[in-house]
């Protein structure tokens, strides 16, 4: 005579009731949580509402900054229309001059941000491609001293391997 153990029993009795409930859970609509709101058009991906934007700003620009720091603009686009646009701080320290919406702001190095979010754009548009040499994109003759053996990518220039630092010699002669 076969003696069982407990956990020879209870194996196949455990595999039948997670099949059964997978089943059952497979079937079951979903519901949102109560109270959940459903994305909206005067929200933002983050879920601020488009009314109570400039007041969630204004909060980490306060007066005391905005007396003693340097400039900054925000602008809000949604749909191709302009939601939100507000200066903050000072466009000149020196001379204390306030920011204002029309103020021109150096380049600096968050415009790589700026840069690539559009190239990424444009790839999604299939406008570019990020393995393509870069030369199929830039006028003739751009590179006219530059010389490189492997073709640059516009994923090497966004991961900074583009090789260009093994060569010095003629590089800011572009």
């Amino acid at each position: 005579m076969k003696k069982y153990t407990r956990c020879a029993f209870y194996k196949p009795l455990f595999i039948c009731l997670t099949v059964v409930l997978l089943l059952l859970s497979a079937g079951l609509p979903a519901y949102a949580a109560e109270g959940a709101v459903a994305p909206a058009e005067d929200v933002t991906p983050s879920g601020i509402k488009l009314s109570s934007l400039e007041n969630v700003i204004d909060t980490y620009n306060t007066a005391a900054r905005q007396a003693t720091g340097a400039g900054v603009s925000v602008a809000v686009v949604k749909n191709g229309e302009t939601v939100f646009n507000k200066a903050y701080g000072l466009a000149d320290v020196e001379n204390n001059t306030a920011a204002d919406t029309d103020t021109v702001f150096e380049w600096g190095s968050v415009t790589k941000l700026l840069v690539w979010t559009s190239v990424m754009q444009l790839v999604e548009q299939g406008k570019l491609d990020l393995r393509t040499d870069i030369r199929e994109y830039l006028p003739e003759g751009f590179f006219k001293k530059l010389k490189y053996d492997e073709p640059i990518t516009l994923l090497n220039l966004m991961h900074h391997n583009a090789g260009w630092q093994d060569r010095y010699t003629g590089l800011y002669y572009l």
